[in-house]
């Protein structure tokens, strides 16, 4: 019976400690992807999705990330949403967003 109760209780210890783990870091979704080695940068295209702790893009045009520098530039009409607070809506097709990824700064140029 003892064996029993603690097989249980590590079953259910395992099964808590998958569901705490998780994946903390900056997330990418695009249609496509170039990678270029040369030029260290990932450049994420149509339909594009990125989500940090701080930053969250939905429906960007492109994303070109700096793998060295670990900076986003960020094109084309989309949503955005820094901190929480700053909500961007659409009509952006002329800007350009910049973001250094842990930075406590969003750069939107014209």
């Amino acid at each position: 019976m003892k064996k029993i109760l603690l097989a249980t209780a590590l079953v259910f210890s395992a099964a808590a400690f998958a569901q705490v783990a998780k994946n903390d870091g900056p997330q990418f979704e695009s249609k496509s992807l170039t990678v270029s080695d040369d030029k260290k940068q990932m450049v994420f295209d149509t339909d594009v999705s990125y989500t940090d702790d701080k930053l969250t893009v939905e429906h960007a045009d492109s994303i070109v990330f700096d793998t060295e520098k670990k900076e986003l530039t960020i094109t084309g009409g989309c949503q955005y949403t820094f901190y929480g607070a700053v909500n961007i809506s659409k009509n952006n097709d002329k800007k350009q967003v910049k973001y250094k990824i842990g930075d406590n700064t969003l750069y939107v140029e014209h």
